[in-house]
């Protein structure tokens, strides 16, 4: 028999068109009304549209059928993997018309305390339906009441390719005339052959085994063998071996038994189908289908749609159903849920108020609703205005938006108002949508003035006369102010935005005259590194930059204004841009002599600049829009001068340096080696205080000034560079330092760090002028004690050594399947150290004598593969709190929990077990496929495989697939197993120090980096935290973000949380302030 099959009709559904357009749209959105979540579950593929049904026991006993109904539509959570919603949630499962595929629902029960309420209607005060938020991966919650939905789309069991052949292979009934007159052989039918199937099935649900002999004539007449029934018989369970088909076992609740109570479902829904087309005379009920009914699936009471507020999609214009969607709600929106979602979206600050704005104003004139009409021209008379009344109000006086500044505008008003005196209203109303656009003062003052209105007036008078807001005419603005890009410094930017908010950082630079060093300071080190006067005075002129950026930070109006070149060129390059300075630090690196001493030290360094910049041009593409390098920064707890033997300071260096990559895949001594000549002018910038390790980009202090040994040869080299030395080089602009420097937030920190603890004061040094006592390590600093265990190679004695050290951050490694506290565990805790040369069987811990006010968090991200030789960006999801408790990390604790820890790091190791089983059956190879889908797969192929076959071929054939289909089940039983055990443990990490809550930390910031390792952009959120309300600043667009948006998962995205910042919750308020009073 030909295993061609011939192209059948279409399936009759409706056009999706004007649906799938609709659909399309509200992906993309994050908020949805009911109706519109309905239309985005039925529209997530390209061919059709999902038509969904349900199941009914039919029972004359209404409380029977209600029980019946309620226990058909729970489904076994087992049997897919939705997101946890809550404890106590209800489970139902639709399936579609169209495609058999199964959508699962979790959802809550909503207690109504008013029972007049309709039924699934939004209990929340002052909501007229359920107004859902995208909380994760197709989980769906209401903002009123906390009703939540996690919604998932499983395919069809039984393929509709095996429907499709038998479909083609057999009529789909006999008339009823035929069966009368028994014309013809007793052939197959669709009808006969799943009527059949739904025998066997129901013998397997209910313990009765039996095996079916391929040859009987029954069998022969009802289902008959070929190529299209045996895959059925397969897909149902069953295996071919010596011409009969062997029942499998279905044990109780298992997975097996949920497979085939779906491919039960899917065959009665076909029959459904049949019986709709043909008639149920063709195609009668049979005791096989158990009273199971299939009905529309009663989507209104599950989402809670309410028809007179919102209808599907009445609009074909897709710049209408574009407008809606960006509410949330389709094109058969109500004018009374458009205005009520405008008005939520606003207060939500969920949606940019340009764009809500424009999309009302085409709403309403679409629809010509007295309603919407009324609303826009409220929401104009208090100042709300949208791009495109932006674009024209630019156009209108023939100028763009980055060409404009308010001197010129106010200029092009007079012009307009000099040669068209008569439309003077209508030039205010242009310049007054530009002024609120660009949150200008003067042009409010400007136009004031104008209109004749008196400076005395109050906010509210001014805002009803003329139409702008009052918050813009007070200058007490209470919006962050927005950092413009001057030449990729995106990362520059956030690390600027995140300093103005800690209140100690922020005061000693406005007031640095207090805390900086004078003319007359003594020699000090930071880190290790030997400060000059040169350094001192350069650093000052740092700190009195930022001093002049805070200063406007803290007083404009404007949006957005400019950090200074230089303030961006010294953080950024670290170059000594002061010619005194300059000379003197040639003082100090060459010998005195006349025919060295004038040399320029920017001559060397701009000569390196430019081979950097040359090899960048060769190597590395540029993206004119992500062009920030993302290399991070990883340095261990430092180690500071101590009382330490020197035998010991040196275990303790060899022991960090190989804590540095524990945990990753880096390869730190070929990042340096990429980095080592670009970093040539670079100081040692690092938090810590150890030397810099391999992959740190910034050298260390002895690394560019050279010993008493090496001058000798240094001046040699001086000398040559000045007898072929040529014209000296331009400086270069931000743009191309950025292209020429490998850059990042925790280098730029470095950077920043060490120019303001060079400029600042010491409160405290130790005898050999080591700087250890600041703003910045008051602030930044906590204290720890590292602690390393072996036995001695010699004695075989157990030897602990211990040491105290300053920290300012800590690193955590992006690794799959961990949260925050897994990294700080891995870190701190008690772990081995590998290829240890001074004893065997060494272990590290560490424990914290005293924590800073501000936690600074690193996540490792940029990670290298041994086997590519290429430095990666790791995208892994880790979960974090707003609030964590640090008392498990704490020298008080560290005793008393030592079992503790020892449990966790038993669980640890029994959870990676079960993950590796999982991961090793979850995907074949480089497929993103399952090992028993697999398996299943390939049996279904080797099942439909049709040749002349021998009678040992055929044998083998049912031992083949015998196999595959046990090691398929088998293997999905392993997967489960371990997910079980995974989840068991995770419960017992996350429980084990649930009573020590006592040191508390909140989280205040948490910088994100969208790109790979080698290009990307950069961003920051901040809280306010007298608000709870956080903030997003990205460059010159400082916006209000819903916590959800900071907070969310982002597994499958390259936009993820790169460097996080806690502070003591018990002193938010004496460290952080992220709202100024202006």
């Amino acid at each position: 028999m030909s295993t061609e099959i011939p192209k059948l009709p279409p399936r009759r559904v409706d056009s999706p068109t004007k649906g799938a357009a609709e659909g399309a749209a509200l992906l993309t959105s994050t908020s949805l009304s009911p109706m519109a979540l309905l239309v985005r579950l039925e529209t997530n593929q390209k061919d059709h549209q999902h038509v969904f049904k349900r199941f009914i026991i039919e029972s004359t006993d209404q409380d029977t059928l209600a029980e019946e109904e309620k226990l058909l539509e729970t489904v076994n959570t087992e049997d897919f993997n939705p997101t946890p919603i809550a404890e106590r949630a209800t489970v139902a499962q639709y399936i579609c018309q169209v495609c058999h595929a199964w959508l699962h629902v979790t959802h809550t029960n909503i207690p109504f305390e008013n029972e007049s309420k309709i039924q699934n209607q939004c209990p929340g005060a002052q909501y007229i339906c359920h107004h859902y938020h995208l909380q994760g991966l197709d989980t769906f919650q209401c903002c009123g009441c906390e009703y939540t939905l996690a919604t998932e789309m499983q395919d069809a069991v039984l393929p509709l390719v095996v429907l499709d052949r038998l479909q083609a292979t057999r009529p789909k009934t006999r008339s009823f005339a035929d069966l009368m007159q028994n014309k013809g052989d007793q052939t197959p039918t669709m009808t006969s052959t799943l009527t059949t199937a739904l025998m066997y099935i129901k013998d397997l649900l209910n313990g009765t085994k039996r095996n079916i002999n391929a040859n009987n004539p029954h069998f022969l007449s009802r289902i008959g063998l070929s190529d299209g029934s045996q895959a059925l018989l397969e897909t149902i369970g069953f295996h071919m071996e010596d011409n009969y088909f062997i029942a499998p076992d279905i044990e109780l609740g298992s997975f097996t038994e949920q497979r085939l109570k779906k491919i039960q479902k899917e065959i009665i829904l076909v029959l459904e189908t049949l019986r709709l087309e043909l008639g149920s005379a063709s195609v009668p009920y049979t005791a096989a289908e158990a009273n199971m009914k299939v009905k529309t699936a009663n989507m209104q009471e599950l989402l809670g749609i309410i028809p007179s507020l919102e209808n599907r999609y009445t609009s074909n214009s897709e710049y209408i159903v574009r407008a809606y969607a960006s509410f949330g709600l389709t094109s058969g929106a109500s004018d009374s849920l458009v205005a009520w979602t405008y008005n939520k979206l606003i207060s939500e600050t969920t949606m940019d108020p340009y764009d809500a704005m424009d999309a009302l104003v085409t709403i309403s004139n679409q629809s010509n609703s007295d309603v919407l009409r009324t609303l826009v021209a409220c929401e104009r008379s208090k100042g709300k205005i949208g791009w495109s009344e932006i674009g024209d109000a630019y156009a209108y006086f023939g100028i763009t938006e980055d060409a404009a500044d308010d001197r010129l505008l106010i200029g092009l008003y007079q012009v307009k108002l000099s040669d068209e005196p008569e439309e003077k209203t209508l030039h205010q109303d242009k310049l007054k949508i530009i002024a609120i656009a660009r949150a200008s003062s003067e042009l409010i003052e400007f136009l004031k003035e104008e209109k004749g209105i008196a400076s005395s007036s109050s906010n509210q008078s001014v805002e009803d006369m003329m139409g702008v807001p009052a918050h813009m005419v007070n200058s007490a603005q209470n919006t962050p102010v927005g950092l413009n890009n001057i030449g990729n410094t995106c990362y520059f930017n956030s690390v600027l935005q995140y300093y103005f908010t800690i209140l100690p950082f922020r005061s000693a630079m406005i007031h640095n005259e207090q805390y900086v060093e004078d003319g007359f300071s003594e020699p000090k080190k930071i880190g290790g590194i030997e400060v000059d006067r040169s350094e001192v005075i350069r650093a000052k002129k740092f700190v009195e930059l930022l001093k002049g950026l805070f200063i406007k930070l803290q007083e404009t109006n404007e949006k957005a204004i400019s950090p200074e070149y230089d303030l961006a060129y010294m953080a950024l390059l670290n170059e000594k841009d002061d010619d005194t300075a300059a000379a003197e630090i040639i003082g100090e690196k060459v010998s005195a002599s006349s025919s060295v001493q004038n040399v320029p030290l920017s001559f060397l360094e701009e000569e390196t600049i430019e081979k950097d910049l040359i090899s960048m041009d060769d190597e590395t593409p540029i993206d004119t829009e992500m062009t920030e390098t993302d290399t991070t920064d990883s340095d261990p707890i430092p180690i500071p001068k101590s009382s330490t033997t020197d035998e010991d300071k040196d275990l303790f260096d060899a022991l960090n340096t190989e804590l540095q990559t524990k945990g990753t895949n880096s390869s730190s001594s070929s990042i340096k080696m990429e980095n080592e000549e670009v970093e040539f002018e670079f100081r040692r910038t690092s938090f810590t205080n150890e030397i810099a390790p391999p992959n740190s980009p910034p050298p260390s202090y002895h690394d560019i000034v050279p010993t008493t040994s090496e001058k000798m040869h240094f001046e040699e080299d001086i000398k040559e560079h000045i007898a072929e030395a040529p014209k000296a080089k331009e400086r270069p602009s931000v743009d191309t330092m950025m292209f020429g420097k490998q850059q990042d937030v925790t280098e730029c920190m470095g950077n920043v760090m060490y120019l303001v603890e060079a400029a600042l004061k010491p409160l405290k040094t130790t005898e050999d002028g080591e700087q250890i006592d600041d703003m910045i390590r008051q602030v930044f600093y906590g204290k720890a004690r590292q602690i390393l265990s072996y036995y001695d190679n010699t004695t075989s004695k157990m030897i602990k050594k211990e040491m105290e050290e300053d920290f300012s951050h800590v690193i955590i490694d992006a690794s799959e399947g961990k949260d925050l506290y897994d990294g700080l565990d891995e870190y701190f805790f008690a772990d081995k150290v590998e290829e240890f040369q001074g004893g065997y069987e060494a272990t590290r811990e560490v424990t914290v004598k005293s924590f800073p006010p501000v936690l600074q968090i690193l996540v490792q991200r940029v990670q290298f593969d041994r086997a590519t030789a290429n430095v990666y960006k790791s995208n892994a999801f880790i979960q974090f709190d707003k609030v964590i408790y640090l008392d498990r990390y704490v020298e008080d604790n560290f005793e008393q929990l030592r079992d503790r820890r020892t449990e966790v790091a038993n669980w640890r190791t029994e959870l990676e077990k079960s993950k590796k089983e999982v991961d090793k059956y979850k995907q074949f190879k480089n497929l993103n496929f399952p090992v028993p889908d697999l398996l299943e797969a390939a049996r279904q192929v080797l099942s439909q495989v049709a040749i002349d076959e021998t009678e040992e071929f055929r044998n083998k054939k049912q031992i083949a697939l015998q196999v595959l289909a046990k090691e398929a089940e088998e293997k999905r039983q392993i997967i489960q197993s371990n997910i079980e055990k995974m989840q068991e443990f995770r419960s017992k990490i996350k429980d084990q120090y649930s009573d020590y809550k006592k040191l508390a930390y909140k989280l205040h910031a948490v910088f994100i980096h969208q790109g790979q390792a080698n290009y990307g952009h950069y961003w920051i959120y901040i809280l306010d935290h007298d608000e709870n309300q956080w903030w997003k600043y990205n460059d010159s667009m400082v916006s209000k973000v819903n916590e959800s948006e900071v907070y969310h998962d982002t597994t499958g995205s390259t936009a993820n949380p790169y460097f996080l910042v806690y502070v003591d919750q018990n002193r938010v308020n004496e460290y952080v302030e992220t709202i100024v009073k202006r």
